[in-house]
């Protein structure tokens, strides 16, 4: 258990080089008692945003989702290595497989589990769900209804 004077340290999830406004303030001004932590993309993840740039290359990953229907390019690109000293993952908007407890926020609908792909979020929901189901996954947060009834 952690000490009054020490903060309860939360790992945000992914790892990313440009965070989401939702979320800087999460790391400007936290919740009493609490520290977030963002930590760096890593270079696949510079090398896999930079190739986003090209129309070419995001043709080819709709066919290869078409073709495989899988979140295997999805799993690969992620590569947030877990700290000893962290206390939860606050995922925001991705599936987190590590072993350490989690919470999940999805800031506009379910798809953004599988890279906002429709057919690949119903290919993949009963994997989906086992995960969410997972006695790590300690709550789904959705920050609009519309993402409840899906």
């Amino acid at each position: 258990m952690k000490s009054v004077a020490q903060k309860r340290q939360i790992l945000l999830y992914p790892s990313t080089s440009k965070l989401h406004t939702a979320y800087k303030s999460l790391i400007s001004d936290p919740p009493k008692g609490y520290k977030f932590i963002s930590q760096q993309g890593s270079y696949k993840q510079t090398v896999i945003n930079y190739l986003r740039n090209y129309n070419i290359i995001r043709k080819l990953y709709a066919l290869f989702i078409k073709l495989f229907k899988s979140t295997k390019l999805l799993e690969f690109a992620e590569t947030t290595k877990e700290k000893e000293e962290v206390d939860l993952v606050f995922s925001t908007g991705y599936i987190y497989n590590g072993k350490k407890p989690w919470v999940l926020h999805i800031l506009d609908n379910p798809y953004c589990l599988t890279g906002y792909n429709y057919n690949l979020f119903i290919n993949n929901k009963s994997k989906i769900e086992s995960i969410l189901l997972s006695k790590n996954c300690k709550i789904i947060m959705c920050a609009n209804e519309s993402s409840i009834e899906l």
